[in-house]
């Protein structure tokens, strides 16, 4: 036997979970967010029951793990069925990858920040500058408000910082967000955009199977034009390359030509001399 609790509001999940634990239940099974499953635990921990939490979040915006109290007396009977916090690396090798100095991580006001303090201080024991900007749901008003306030010079440089960008936010939220920015950062210059509707060079998909297969836990977005304009400057070097190596062939080619001419000059002379040498002895005899 089992029941489902309605988790619509915070309060909801430990006052049902009394009534059922009155009734002799033997785990508790629950989805829900930080600060319920923080109230649960206390509970079940007291009851000295099993509990079973699995994290999740209704709009898909990712959340790092739920920080749960440790137990007074040291034995927990919460269980976080959750895979092991990964991002800390996966953002650290991201870095590592592009050389980014200095950059920025934009979040959605839900998004639990806590999960991210390791990686915080791996940056700041490596020199680097990272910046935390949070997000709220109207994404168009927050890029008016700062791109109205900010001075000439203020905006150039933010500009700049949102080609090195990393969004912890909801596919949807993510998708709003990059086309804002976008157009923000390309300005008069088209290519910018260009770059951005083309296949990703991170994934080899398109903007939108981007978003739908990361889930919204890792959105990059400064990496498409930075990528792109390396790999332009690349293939710029290769093409320079492919054309001082066919001129070299030319200037060999050319050499041997000569080398050629001028062995054959050599041999006319030769024989110029042989048939000369040859009338000499024939007048001299006759």
């Amino acid at each position: 036997m089992h029941e489902i609790l309605s988790q619509q509001l915070f309060l909801i999940s430990p006052l049902s979970a009394c009534e059922l634990m009155n009734q002799g239940i033997l785990a508790l099974v629950t989805s829900t967010g930080c600060a319920a499953a923080s109230a649960l635990q206390s509970l079940t921990d007291a009851m000295h029951i099993p509990h079973l939490f699995i994290q999740r979040n209704g709009d898909g915006t990712p959340r790092t793990a739920c920080q749960l109290n440790p137990s007074p007396d040291g034995e927990s009977y919460t269980l976080a069925a959750r895979p092991p916090v990964r991002i800390n690396d996966v953002l650290l090798t991201l870095v590592s990858e592009l050389h980014w100095q200095k950059f920025i991580i934009f979040y959605e006001s839900d998004y639990d920040i806590r999960g991210l303090q390791t990686f915080m201080d791996q940056v700041s024991r490596l020199g680097l500058d990272v910046s935390l900007q949070r997000v709220d749901r109207n994404v168009s008003r927050v890029f008016n408000d700062l791109f109205n306030t900010m001075r000439t010079e203020e905006l150039n440089r933010y500009r700049d910082t949102l080609r090195r960008a990393v969004l912890l936010m909801s596919p949807r939220g993510a998708q709003v967000f990059i086309h804002q920015a976008l157009s923000r950062i390309s300005g008069p210059d088209p290519r910018q955009a260009t770059v951005a509707r083309k296949n990703s060079p991170l994934t080899g998909r398109n903007l939108e199977q981007d978003q739908a297969h990361v889930g919204g836990t890792l959105l990059l977005m400064a990496g498409w034009v930075e990528r792109e304009e390396r790999r332009g400057e690349g293939e710029g070097e290769e093409r320079r390359g492919e054309e001082e190596r066919r001129g070299e062939e030319e200037r060999r080619g050319g050499e041997e030509r000569r080398r050629g001419e001028e062995r054959e000059e050599r041999r006319g002379e030769e024989r110029r001399g042989e048939y000369g040498h040859r009338a000499q002895s024939t007048e001299t005899h006759t």
